[in-house]
């Protein structure tokens, strides 16, 4: 009897070292081995038994150790309807994720990524707005605040914000002050900052005001306005740098047939504000505003008549003195300006036979070189009309189409074609948060609509 102890005991040792090694403790009921001796000796009946639930303990324990298959990742659909929650913007945004930057394995039986940056998903906006209009977007730390524009059953334009931590999932945000007109915007000290006017009434002088918010909800202002001339009409762009604020405001026109002036208004604290400079040809028109922590430069363009348009920039140190350069002048546009790792980059382009992207550099303002910017990839007639700067270079975006380009310093770039949702619509503005690129448009004939995408896969 106990020669048959010590030979189940040995097996037992041998199915012990037949298991597989795993990493997690296995739970397994524990017998003493008195027990079996103790057992053997009340009958082979009784050692069956013993020898039964000990084996049946092991196949638990290597059942209970076992790893459980992953639930699978359901994939996004390539298109689905803004959902704006009627909670307060920061309720409805709290559950969001906010946009990481992945860096997924690759098996090595698969091709390597394609070096597009396009993994893109949308959101049709004018599925829960009526008439609704994308006017702007500006970047915040840790979100995005869209100014919206929404059309009446009486056809009148109300002005509205929406939020997003990641460009996908959407809330309404408020607006600083019930009948509060957007004129321009700018970030600063991480924090939204925008210029605009109420009316008491119809026949009232616009009352203009500065609010600023890091939420797109809760709004703080510095003061009403003081010196901010009268007549202006509309405010172009405002940018914050050395000294303070400066602004890019119209005046209304003298006459039904004049075109309204232009004027540069300029502000220590974005209350007490004062008129840097007016400019006495009406014809001409701020195309951007940018700064780079040490100057601004304001980029203007007026009729040069056959020669097509004349761009000029102005550089100043502190907002109140302005020295002109020539930029370029030739048969086009330019659509914009922004600050990068190369210096300033103005952007358009050339309408002579089949349009195509237009592009000058300069690091101080004082001399402008022509850039190549290659055709794009999709679409050769296309020019340029946004341009922003990202962590990884200039982001700049095509006139009417889904085309792409960036560039690390402004000099080389890389043309990326559309993406297929665009369809026949087009692109009308462009932002950045985190890893993700958010630009708004067309998609088709009407649908205004959000496009994600992957800043991370650009530089790939």
């Amino acid at each position: 009897m106990r020669r048959m102890d010590t030979r189940r005991r040995s097996e037992h040792r041998e199915t012990a070292r037949a298991a597989p090694h795993r990493s997690e403790p296995m739970s397994v009921e524990v017998v003493d081995l008195e027990t079996v001796r103790n057992a053997g000796r009340r009958g082979p009946n009784t050692i069956v038994a013993v020898i039964g639930l000990l084996i049946a303990a092991i196949l638990f324990g290597v059942v209970i150790a076992s790893p459980r298959p992953a639930p699978s990742p359901s994939s996004p659909s390539p298109a689905s309807a803004v959902s704006l929650a009627t909670q307060s913007p920061e309720a409805s945004l709290a559950a969001t994720p906010r946009p990481s930057r992945p860096r997924p394995t690759v098996p090595p039986t698969l091709p390597a990524p394609t070096p597009y940056p396009w993994e893109w998903r949308s959101v049709v906006v004018d599925a829960f707005i009526s008439g609704v209009q994308i006017l702007r977007m500006w970047s915040l730390p840790d979100r995005v605040v869209a100014l919206i524009s929404t059309e009446g059953e009486g056809g009148e334009l109300t002005p509205g914000l929406m939020v997003s931590l990641d460009g996908e999932n959407w809330a309404r945000g408020l607006v600083p002050v019930p009948g509060f007109q957007f004129s321009a915007g700018a970030v600063a000290n991480d924090r939204l900052w925008v210029l605009g006017y109420s009316r008491p009434d119809s026949e009232s002088p616009p009352k203009y005001t500065m609010w600023s918010t890091s939420d797109g909800s809760t709004w703080s202002s510095p003061g009403d306005l003081e010196g901010f001339r009268s007549g202006a009409i509309d405010v172009s762009f405002m940018e914050r740098g050395p000294g303070g604020w400066v602004a890019i405001a119209r005046q209304a026109p003298t006459s039904i047939v004049a075109p309204p002036g232009m004027s540069i208004e300029v502000s220590a604290d974005g209350v007490h504000w004062r008129t840097a400079k007016q400019f006495a040809d009406r014809s001409k028109s701020a195309v951007g505003l940018a700064n780079d922590g040490t100057r601004w430069i304001l980029v203007i363009e007026g009729d040069a008549g056959a020669d097509g348009v004349e761009v000029t920039a102005l550089r100043s140190i502190d907002g109140r003195s302005w020295t002109s350069a020539p930029v370029a002048t030739f048969s086009g546009y330019v659509s914009g300006v922004s600050a990068g790792p190369g210096g300033f980059l103005v952007v358009g382009g050339e309408t002579v036979t089949a349009e195509r992207p237009r592009a000058w550099l300069s690091t101080g303002g004082r001399e402008w070189t022509t850039v190549q910017v290659p055709p794009g990839a999709g679409r050769p007639s296309a020019g340029v009309l946004n341009v922003v700067t990202t962590e990884v270079g200039y982001l700049a975006i095509g006139r009417f189409s889904g085309e792409t380009w960036r560039s690390a310093n402004g000099v080389d770039w890389v043309s990326f074609p559309a993406w297929q949702d665009i369809g026949t619509g087009s692109l009308m503005g462009v932002t950045t948060i985190g890893d993700r690129i958010v630009a708004w448009g067309l998609a088709g004939e009407a649908d205004v609509t959000i496009f994600i995408g992957s800043l991370e896969r650009m530089v790939r």
